[in-house]
This record gives structure tokens, sequence and C-alpha cells, in this order.
């Protein structure tokens, strides 16, 4: 059974970060990722200063920088549209970047993974998901699946659970999520428009018949989120026609300004902030 100093469940940017940062350090580390490939659909849209320090920190931001729109700004209107307040500095601040940069996580994805060839000391298997882990004072035990094959055992000194919301790592050590949901469901849109107006910004709706906002991405591509009222129905109003009413009055999209244009990713989610217990016992 071969060891690694360090195992890392999930290939997010988070795990991916995680291994340049050893891999420039000369640590023996395996990511593993329990799909075929990499995902294609956007996820998180929003960098803060201290992550495209740390890009910088492994001489990664140069080959980072196509996917980033660096210094989003934006503002506050309410339901007449009327402007409540801006937040136009995109100027770097005292960490030396912008406050808010939006990125495309599955390129920048795909960018993380191709340079981790930078490292000989780091290796990534797809299709292996972690089924469980065993520690005791000196090593991790991770059994795992590769496919149709018999689960393997891989050992390591430490274990590191980069595997999302739905974590087998965070389920095996116990480690529950803490506060609670908001009651408010979230219809989010990711969008690509036909031209790119060359604005880097987000916008705010304070508007109580409908809260929503908007944030640019790179590549042509809008995040919206728009809250679903009471009685709204989940599964209607996700009908193409629905989406385009709440988007038409402000966005030139693709296909005549039809949303959504073949392709385009839509989702839901509930907004909610439940971070993890502080600690993680064991390795």
């Amino acid at each position: 059974m071969k060891k690694y100093s360090v195992v890392i469940i999930g290939t997010g940017p988070v795990g991916l970060l995680l291994a340049h940062i050893l891999g420039r350090r000369g640590v023996e580390t395996l990511v593993l990722e329990s799909a075929a490939s990499l995902p294609d659909e956007p996820r998180a849209v929003g960098l803060d200063p201290e992550s495209l320090r740390t890009f910088q920190s492994l001489d990664l931001l140069d080959v980072l920088a196509d996917d980033i729109l660096f210094g989003v700004t934006g503002d506050y209107r309410n339901a007449a549209g009327e402007l409540l307040f801006a937040l136009d500095d995109d100027l770097p601040g005292p960490l030396g970047f912008p406050g808010l940069s939006s990125f495309s996580q599955p390129a920048l994805v795909r960018t993380l993974v191709t340079e981790l060839k930078r490292y000989p000391r780091v290796s990534l298997r797809y299709e292996h998901e972690l089924l469980s882990l065993e520690q005791n004072a000196e090593w991790v035990t991770a059994r795992v699946s590769k496919g149709s094959s018999d689960p393997m055992e891989i050992r390591c000194d430490f274990l590191v659970g980069c595997d999302g919301g739905r974590s087998t790592v965070r389920s095996e050590l116990g480690i529950d999520m803490q506060g609670d949901s908001n009651p408010q469901p979230w219809l989010v849109i990711d969008t690509k428009e036909a031209e790119y107006d060359g604005l880097k910004r987000y916008r705010f709706f304070c508007d109580p018949r409908r809260p929503g906002m908007f944030l640019q991405t790179p590549h042509n591509n809008r995040r919206w989120e728009w809250m679903l009222m009471p009685g709204e129905d989940r599964v209607d109003i996700l009908r193409d026609e629905h989406i385009h009413d709440l988007i038409s009055p402000l966005c030139r999209c693709e296909q005549g300004g039809r949303v959504p244009p073949a392709g385009l990713r839509f989702s839901r989610h509930h907004c909610q902030e439940i971070p993890a217990r502080p600690g993680f016992p064991g390795r």
C-alpha cells in the first residue's frame, strides 16, 4: 500500500489550490475526484483579494487572468430602478487587489488541473470515490472505489476534505453543519450574452416584490439570482417563458433575446450560510 503525505478529496478550486500549495513545497500529494471529468457548469463566481494573492504567490495569476474579471463594481437600485448607492472603487486595496473580482469556475479549474504538471510529487485520479476512512495517531487509511473494481485502501499522513456541501469526509468525521438555512429559496441562472458591454459590474434589485441581483463574469457570462415569492412553484418558475420574463427587460441575450438559449445552465438553491463546525477531529 503506497503512503502519501496528503490526500485531497475533491477537485474544486479549494482542493486544487491546496494541491498547488503542497506541490510547490514538494509534498507528496494525491488528489481524488469521484467524477470521470471536471464539471462544466458554473458554481462559485466571486474571488476576494486573499484568493488573488494566493494565486499570485504560486505564479498562477498570469495563466488564470483570462478567466477573471478584476475589480467588479456595483450598485443597488430600488423598485423604480433609481440608484440607492454605488460601490465603484475598482482600484487595488490594502491587499494589492480590488475588493471583488468574478471568475469562470469551469475554466479556472481546468487551468489549475493543467498546471499541476509543474509538480512531480502531485498526482490526480478521476473516478476514485472515497467510501470511508479510518484514522489513528499516526495515519489515515482511506477506502476508495474505482469504477467497478474492488475497493482499495490508500494511506496518508493527512486527509483533507474539499468535496463540497455533501462531503463524505465531513460525514465520516461526524462534523455537523451549524446555523439555519434561509427559508426563502432563490432561483439561480447563468446566461451567455451575444455581446459583451465592456463593463464589470454587479447590481442588486432592492424590490420587495422580488429581490434579485446579477454579477457579470468572464466570457460574456452573467449570474442572476431572484428570490422565489410565497406560493410560487419551484418547477413552474424554471419554464423558459418565466425566465424570459424575468431577464428580457434587463439583458440582451442570445437567440433574439429569448432565454434560455440552448446549453445555458439553470438551477435553484436555498441561499444559506451554514459554516462547518470549527475544528477537525484527528488527522
